[in-house]
């Protein structure tokens, strides 16, 4: 992992989160997940929003889950991407407008994380992936998360293609 390499921190979180090294510790495996995904590792994601889900880390709540499995959806490693896309089709309408509205205000946009995906979080839409998206259904909203997921990591330094 020190040695910058894309995919080790995610083993070193599935460590801590299976107590393979010593009792689990969820709060240092969730920290090595992130890093995995900061990597552009999308099980990072995907394993840190399971934590989420699974109520394994204080503070933190089903739309923190849904940012972390829509960036691990947007990566192109197929079975990484399908269990994402599973977590986030369990989630409900207003999880994933709280997800997109967090996601949004990470990339810079003045938006609320409140649920309700309105004229704020459309023109925030606008402003990151460039197009007007319709946001009346649930799978809109999803559909909406994964494009600015999509847009995060089209306008990062992480090079996405080493996984």
């Amino acid at each position: 992992s020190e040695l910058r390499h894309p995919t080790a921190p995610t083993s070193l979180g599935r460590s801590y989160a299976e107590g393979k090294l010593i009792m689990p510790d969820f709060a240092k495996a969730l920290a090595w997940y992130e890093e995995g995904l900061s990597r552009a590792d999308p099980w990072g994601g995907t394993n840190a929003a399971t934590l989420i889900l699974l109520g394994k880390i204080p503070g933190m709540d089903s739309a923190d889950a849904a940012v972390r499995a829509a960036k691990a959806a947007a990566l192109k490693t197929e079975s990484a991407r399908r269990a994402a896309l599973g977590q986030l089709g369990e989630l409900s309408k207003k999880d994933l407008a709280r997800g997109l509205q967090r996601l949004l205000a990470e990339m810079g946009q003045p938006v609320t994380a409140d649920g309700v995906a309105g004229q704020q979080t459309a023109e925030a839409i606008i402003d990151v992936y460039g197009a007007l998206v319709s946001l009346e259904t649930k799978n809109d909203i999803q559909n909406a998360l994964l494009r600015v997921a999509e847009t995060y990591w089209n306008t990062s330094n992480v090079r996405v293609d080493l996984n």
